[in-house]
């Protein structure tokens, strides 16, 4: 069933919205069946950037390009990223496994862990412990866009974070922990 174009489209817009869609499907990266989906997709993409269009940056056929390009982007690592990381993107199905459902580590070990991990984090001096706080969260990369710094001056307070762990004697909770996480001089 075709569809018919969006009433706040203009011609211009809905055309390349369509090419872009068949472009999807010709390429493979969409049923050529879900092509009038990829379709809407992409106009209410449009739609909901309009918001952030600026005409001082740019004309109007730039922005549409440049949204529809990017939705259209977007659609197709959706698409194939279970294909290229199998485990990034898991089913919805259940909560996620907690630590404590991992095999092979007594519960009491795993308390043990917990109260030396949060000592040695609070003997840590303030700017590595707000690094080791925020690699709880983020990945190296986003704690360096985060805090300005470039990524190896985090992959070496990473290091440094690692040897004093490492001094605190955590390393010997994990037998096959690196060298840098063993306390040195061992």
């Amino acid at each position: 069933m075709p569809t018919d174009r969006q009433p706040d489209l203009d011609p211009a817009e809905a055309e390349l919205i369509r090419i872009k869609a068949r472009v999807l499907a010709r390429r493979g990266v969409i049923p050529r069946g879900d092509t009038a989906d990829a379709e809407q997709d992409l106009a209410l993409a449009l739609l909901a950037a309009r918001a952030g269009f600026d005409p001082a940056r740019g004309g109007t056929a730039a922005f549409a390009r440049t949204v529809v390009r990017r939705a259209a982007a977007k659609i197709a690592r959706g698409r194939f990223a279970p294909r290229r990381h199998p485990g990034r993107v898991a089913p919805l199905a259940g909560p996620p496994a907690e630590p404590a459902t991992l095999p092979g580590r007594p519960a009491a070990q795993r308390a043990d862990l917990a109260i030396d991990l949060d000592a040695a984090l609070a003997a840590l001096p303030a700017g590595l412990r707000a690094y080791a706080e925020a690699l709880k969260v983020w990945s190296p990369a986003e704690v360096a866009r985060r805090t300005g710094v470039s990524r190896q001056t985090v992959y070496r307070r990473l290091r440094e974070l690692a040897a004093a762990l490492g001094d605190a004697g955590l390393g010997d909770y994990h037998p096959g922990a690196p060298d840098t996480f063993r306390a040195r001089g061992q």
